[in-house]
């Protein structure tokens, strides 16, 4: 991407959007346009129109979706899928419509097919059988908007990165004890269970789950190298299977043994395994940073500093 370019974020007030602003900022560029709702509303095919007419970015960061942490997804497949469809083609649609050079799409790991061909998760093996039932609707609007991104490519000469990212956490996340991701929800819960005397925290699921978790700022240092370095399909994540007991036991830890957990393996614990690959990323040039007790405590330390103004 050009410095002096115009660079359009969707969903820039995420806990992507977040990590992804700071590594602009590190990195020199300067005009970047962070509509929110208001000034662009992403499931409104007039606003998106009206906003890319004023504005006429030149490379666009397609970040925004409704998002749900296990249970949302769970309860909300339909909705998830309908509006996310929406908002990716009002976007992707306008980025051609105005002559966009470059689209970075935020897609999940979540679209690869389950069971699992094979683990780590290979950017090969992305459309060989259908997503797990649990993410199922959103799941398979990220993987709709691929479809977008290779016709605008092959037809449109217009050329894309879709990023499959994995479990991300970090500052600006939302934290949600019932409907959020796994990290931001259990950090809720810590605070919330100290705050009240009762100093237990509970976790779904069993401490043997494993994911692959990666902060956010890490995230947006990731997609702006692949922005400029990677066309095609990518795994954005650390590389580094983590426990659930592994993340749980870092919280413990910040709060110095204050609170004990108690899980709870009657509640849904979706995928009960899951590595991602990351050798594209890392043959690019980009090699994720990773310390899950250290990221986890600035990310603690960040929700305690802004606890008035937290996303829920």
């Amino acid at each position: 991407m050009n410095r002096s370019g115009k660079i359009l974020i969707t969903g820039a007030g995420g806990v992507l959007g977040y990590g992804l602003l700071d590594a602009l900022a590190v990195n020199g560029y300067e005009n970047v346009l962070t509509p929110d709702r208001n000034e662009m509303n992403c499931l409104s095919e007039e606003s998106v129109t009206d906003y890319f007419t004023q504005h006429q970015p030149e490379y666009v960061f397609h970040l925004a979706s409704l998002v749900y942490g296990l249970r949302g997804n769970l309860d909300n497949q339909l909705k998830s899928i309908s509006n996310n469809t929406i908002i990716n083609q009002n976007v992707i649609c306008s980025c051609h419509q105005f002559n966009v050079k470059k689209i970075f799409f935020a897609g999940t790991v979540a679209s690869y097919p389950f069971p699992y061909v094979k683990l780590p998760l290979d950017e090969n093996d992305l459309m060989s059988g259908e997503p797990h039932g649990g993410e199922y609707g959103y799941a398979m609007a990220k993987r709709h908007a691929l479809a977008y991104l290779k016709i605008l490519n092959k037809y449109h000469n217009v050329d894309y990165c879709y990023g499959l990212f994995t479990n991300l956490f970090g500052a600006n996340d939302k934290f949600d004890s019932i409907n959020g991701h796994v990290i931001p929800s259990l950090i809720d819960k810590a605070y919330n269970s100290i705050k009240n005397g009762d100093n237990k925290l509970i976790v779904w699921g069993r401490p043997e789950t494993t994911r692959d978790f990666l902060h956010n700022k890490q995230a947006g240092l990731a997609a702006l190298h692949a922005m400029n370095n990677i066309t095609g399909t990518v795994n954005i994540a650390s590389g580094v299977e983590t426990s659930m007991g592994d993340i749980v036991s870092s919280i413990i830890e910040y709060y110095d043994g204050k609170i004990t957990s108690v899980w709870d393996e009657n509640a849904p614990i979706g995928i009960p395994k899951r590595s991602v690959a990351v050798k594209i990323l890392r043959d690019s040039g980009f090699e994720p940073d990773f310390n899950l007790s250290e990221q986890i405590s600035d990310t603690i330390s960040w929700y305690e500093n802004n606890i008035s103004r937290v996303r829920k």
